[in-house]
């Protein structure tokens, strides 16, 4: 084959192919939970308007982020409340809180597990 012959194949190739459906961008966080959860501190309750996702980076773990009403200087989390799921994880903490928004930012050690539990029923 001559180079001539090469480059015009190369020139009939489109410029890029895209993916067939929904692909993520790389290293773009994954959403586990979304909506009302609790942040069991020493000192008491903390309601959180947030999320729960993993991250890639820096390094890769589950976090959370929200919104609160209100700040406190407890930043050891002993249990993660979501409302309607079980859930099972080593200790949290909080990394972030404050700012004019009122926000709160954490990782949470890992495994972070959501227990479902659902009724088998019989087929007939």
């Amino acid at each position: 084959m001559k180079m001539e012959d090469i480059q015009a194949a190369f020139k009939r190739l489109p410029l890029l192919i895209g993916p067939d459906g929904y692909a993520p961008g790389v290293n773009e966080p994954v959403l586990l939970y979304r909506g009302d959860l609790s942040l069991q501190l020493e000192t008491g309750t903390l309601p959180v308007d947030g999320e729960v996702f993993f991250s890639w980076r820096p390094r890769p773990g589950v976090r959370f982020r929200g919104a609160i009403d209100r700040y406190t200087l407890d930043f050891d989390v002993k249990n993660i409340d979501l409302p309607g799921k079980r859930t099972t994880h080593g200790q949290a903490m909080i990394t972030h809180i404050g700012g004019a928004d009122g926000s709160v930012t954490g990782v949470i050690n890992n495994p972070f597990i959501f227990k479902v539990q659902e009724s088998a029923g019989r087929l007939s």
